[in-house]
């Protein structure tokens, strides 16, 4: 589960936009948002609201594209979805928040997952 204390979170570090990791939904339309924090239980990723209801969606995807990282088919349960304070106050742009937690991961994508984190993120 995602905690919300700072110790038990990878931060994903400042990155710039090549850098940036990515959540992807498979839903229609596709979802897809920039990773805040990530752990062995979950993670939060930040997306704009189109306002078009997404398709319930069970897998994601994991993308870092500056390494061609990519962790297919993780199985989630969406935890919250809500409307996050924007950085640019003046923007026209609404941004959202999702929490998903993980569920059971087959091996390889656990140890794979535990790459991501130990390489690509900060406590």
């Amino acid at each position: 589960m995602i905690m919300s204390t700072p110790a038990n979170l990878g931060k994903i570090e400042d990155m710039s936009m090549g850098e940036i990791a990515l959540a992807v939904l498979k839903a229609k339309p596709l979802k897809m948002g920039q990773i805040v924090n990530i752990s062995k239980g979950g993670l939060a990723f930040r997306y704009i609201d189109s306002e078009i209801e997404a398709g319930k969606s069970s897998e994601l995807d994991i993308l870092f594209a500056q390494t061609g990282f990519h962790l297919k088919k993780v199985s989630f349960k969406t935890v919250a979805d809500y409307k996050a304070v924007s950085e640019f106050p003046f923007s026209s742009l609404v941004m959202r928040q999702q929490n998903v937690q993980f569920r059971a991961m087959r091996p390889y994508q656990a140890s794979k997952l535990d790459y991501f984190i130990k390489n690509y993120t900060s406590k």
